[in-house]
């Protein structure tokens, strides 16, 4: 949840132009509507996510993703260029005129050194401009008398719009748009053809290309949030099992002799079970959840904090289970 009162940081310089509110408590209207900039995006800037990791299969991955937008209460925003801007408000331009205008212009409200950038068509004016809420708060208008004008010429960067987030909101958003990998759920044994196990009998349970330690971090310039996770276990269950089973990592691989690590029993065939679509057999779904150990930190703090993150999506298969029938002879 962001917090309600948001501030925007320039690191820009200018000279402080002190310029009288208007009735409403909002400053006037300075270099018409302009239009907003990537740079600046209507004061709204994108939180950026990454998430990166390794598998049990010694593999690394990263995606990066945009996260929601944060609206901050004040921001810089491209206006007219240095020849309109003169333009409009030079002696008997349209923007002169009236007597609170001139007013306003005397008291020194234009733009400062504007006359210098008379003849720049490419080059532009950014003025602050304000949510309603800022404005009705008498935020804008102290932001407004706190960061004049500033002129950008053709081969400038644009100012960039900052917000001050609390971490702790960017750590929520992390764990939002948390990306991991799904692995691929193995198991013994298999009968011939079928691919079924037996009921009664051990089943070794196995996850391929499983994400075992993870990073993600979310941030927007200036503030950053980051996730530190690593998988402490597996839990594997199945309607068709009586008990589930608590395993301490991805399984292993069977292979003679290998020691079984993860495996479930079946008390129930699939005989009698639907097939599932995709399926040539009935089948029961097997889930393997992961758990995890996670730890959180930022640009504001850099001592680890533990923290309580949801599961993912468990990695699951479709899996038939038969009944072997002994003979007796007596």
């Amino acid at each position: 949840m962001l917090r309600a009162a948001l501030a925007v940081v320039i690191g820009v310089a200018g000279v402080l132009v002190a310029v009288p509110a208007q009735a409403d408590g909002t400053p006037p209207v300075v270099g018409g509507e302009g239009s907003a900039t990537p740079d600046t995006s209507g004061g709204a800037i994108s939180v950026k996510v990454t998430t990166s990791g390794t598998t049990n299969g010694g593999s690394s991955f990263s995606t990066t993703t945009t996260g929601p937008k944060l609206q901050a209460p004040c921001w810089f925003e491209r206006g007219m260029s240095g020849y309109e801007y003169y333009e409009f408000y030079k002696p008997g331009g349209p923007g002169r005129g009236a007597d609170t205008i001139e007013d306003w212009v005397y008291g020194g409200g234009l733009h400062d050194k504007f006359e210098d950038y008379k003849d720049i068509k490419d080059g532009y004016w950014y003025e602050t401009s304000c949510t309603a809420e800022a404005n009705a708060s008498g935020y804008g208008t102290q932001f407004y008398l706190d960061n004049p004008a500033i002129w950008v010429g053709p081969q400038d960067p644009a100012p960039v719009t900052q917000v001050d987030v609390d971490p702790t909101d960017l750590r929520d958003i992390a764990l939002d748009y948390m990306q991991l990998p799904v692995g691929t759920m193995h198991w013994n044994p298999q009968l011939r053809g079928s691919g079924a196990t037996i009921v009664g009998e051990d089943t070794w349970i196995w996850v391929d290309d499983a994400p075992t330690t993870a990073m993600v971090r979310a941030e927007v310039p200036g503030t950053w949030a980051r996730i530190d996770a690593t998988l402490t276990g597996l839990t594997v269950s199945s309607d068709g099992a009586n008990e589930d089973a608590q395993c301490g990592g991805t399984g292993t691989a069977w292979v003679s002799g290998a020691q079984k690590t993860c495996s479930i029993q079946f008390s129930r065939s699939t005989a009698g079970q639907h097939v599932k679509q995709g399926q040539k057999l009935p089948t029961w779904t097997v889930d393997a959840q992961s758990q995890w150990a996670a730890t959180w930190t930022s640009s504001e703090n850099a001592n680890p904090e533990a923290l309580t993150v949801e599961p993912p999506d468990p990695t699951t298969a479709e899996i038939p289970v038969m009944e072997v029938q002994a003979l007796s002879t007596s």
